[in-house]
């Protein structure tokens, strides 16, 4: 360290013209006390005291200052180039910062992976709990922005409107939807096709709960590809790998939804209705026509898939699915070849279907003229409440409108849409029951007849019987009169 002495003038100092390009720790020094100075820059320095006309110890301590280099004559052009460039670099700065500042308001918000896809979840073994939980009032709010509603909009509504768009646009209460990501998350399915099986649980974080509710919305509405891009707001080919992954998942949901329930029915004869659903296809090509036979519906008079669909009668549930068979195939082929028919007799047993499944009366009866008026009132109130559930599963138009993704993706869609549809049949809409006091009612409506029948026969058998008698005195007073003559 060295000590050299500048003279001030005014308010600045000005050192030694040698200790011009170094850094130096500036000291005041007055006859009463220290005061330390700003650092120099360049020949300049500026005290914080106002001590004009005074002599100043300066104290420099050289450093290794990095010399100034001169400004090279840039263009007009090259100086609006690279101050265009600057406000983009600072345009995508604040962006960022932004978005990261809202997502700090949500705990359960991770970014392992890119923003936006699905996050998967490596499973610790015996973990089954849960790691995003929401309520009904939250999934309704965000379901209803992630389909672009305006918040204006949603807060000037009540909660009943709200409540009405959210079903109209998912198809489902928000009940119901809090139910299936639950189970999404606790989910212990595996696909097996893999090497290693890959876990169907779903991760519970804010950006899969987006994509969640963006799946249900596509399975209700089935949207083009374009429509996405203008609805959503997102790139297409980015969301139908997300879509199509997460309708798998909510698919392998019917291991837990889906299942045969033990000693069903009980001592019961009929225990299920069973019958066909078709779904509308694009027609597949053919090797050497330009349709295939095999995929004709009668339903459509064009091609399709065909479903067959059992529902218990006791306790109102889908117990039973097995597809996609192609539509040419009629539904009773497929009971007969599918297994459903050699469970029913292994457990003797009986089904309920319509017509068409006539002839295999040791495994599924169908309405027929012998029936009394109570049976014939039990099969057409079951057949009718399975066709119910048949039409609840067309209101998503994913099943409704004709399918564009070909016959390899019908099975994820359709199975899909039939976990949602049991899921709904639990918490809002069950379906109703076959009423069997009713059923009890008309039988005893026709003993009462049948009684009344022969009271009625019985009282003119005996009108009959005195008529006869009568007509018996009536002859032999005839016979009196004529002897006595």
């Amino acid at each position: 360290m060295r000590h050299i002495r500048g003279k001030k003038q005014g308010n600045k100092l000005f050192p030694c013209s040698s200790n011009k390009g170094t850094r130096c720790s500036l000291v005041c020094q007055t006859r009463e006390h220290v005061v330390p100075l700003f650092v120099k820059r360049g020949n300049k320095v500026f005290p914080r005291c106002s001590n004009k006309n005074k002599d100043f110890l300066v104290s420099c301590f050289p450093t290794t200052v990095k010399p100034r280099t001169k400004k090279k004559n840039t263009s007009k052009k090259e100086r609006k180039i690279h101050n265009t460039r600057k406000k983009v670099r600072r345009k995508k700065e604040r962006k960022k910062e932004k978005h990261d500042t809202h997502n700090t308001h949500y705990t359960h918000y991770t970014r392992k992976k890119m923003e936006g896809n699905i996050e998967e979840e490596e499973i610790p073994a015996g973990n089954t709990g849960l790691t995003h939980i929401v309520t009904d009032e939250e999934i309704m709010m965000l379901g209803l922005l992630t389909v672009k509603y305006d918040e204006e909009q949603l807060r000037r509504c009540g909660d009943k409107t709200n409540q009405y768009r959210f079903k109209v646009t998912f198809g489902v209460t928000p009940t119901t939807m809090c139910r299936i990501y639950e189970d999404l998350q606790t989910s212990t399915a595996e696909d097996t096709s893999t090497n290693p099986p890959r876990s169907m649980r779903l991760k519970g974080t804010l950006t899969n709960l987006k994509w969640y509710l963006r799946t249900v919305y596509y399975l209700r509405k089935y949207p083009t590809e374009d429509d996405i891009d203008r609805v959503l707001k997102m790139n297409k080919g980015w969301a139908r790998t997300n879509i199509w992954d997460l309708i798998e998942k909510i698919q392998y949901l019917q291991f837990k939804k889906i299942t045969w329930p033990d000693e069903l029915g009980g001592e019961d004869i009929w225990i299920m209705t069973i019958d066909g659903t078709h779904v509308w296809l694009y027609e597949p090509g053919h090797e050497e026509f330009s349709q295939d036979s095999d995929y004709y519906s009668h339903k459509f008079n064009k091609a399709g898939m065909n479903y067959e669909l059992g529902i218990a009668i006791a306790s109102r549930k889908l117990i039973w699915m097995k597809g996609p068979y192609k539509a040419g195939k009629n539904d009773l082929q497929i009971f007969t070849g599918g297994g459903l028919k050699a469970r029913l007799l292994q457990l003797k047993k009986k089904g309920i279907g319509d017509g068409g499944y006539s002839g295999h009366q040791e495994a599924i009866s169908s309405p027929n003229t012998h029936d009394s008026r109570s049976v014939k009132l039990f099969k057409s109130r079951a057949l009718k409440r399975h066709e119910g559930f048949n039409g609840m599963t067309k209101s998503f138009q994913i099943l409704r409108e004709r399918f564009r993704h070909g016959p390899g993706k019908i099975g994820r869609a359709f199975e899909a849409v039939a976990v949602i549809c049991q899921y709904k049949i639990e918490a809002e809409e069950p379906l109703w029951d076959v009423l069997v006091e009713d059923v009890l009612k008309e039988d005893v409506e026709e003993d009462s007849d049948s009684d009344m029948e022969d009271i009625v026969t019985d009282g003119e058998d005996d009108e009959i019987e005195e008529d006869d008698e009568e007509d018996e005195d009536d002859d032999k007073r005839i016979e009196e009169d004529d002897d006595e003559e």
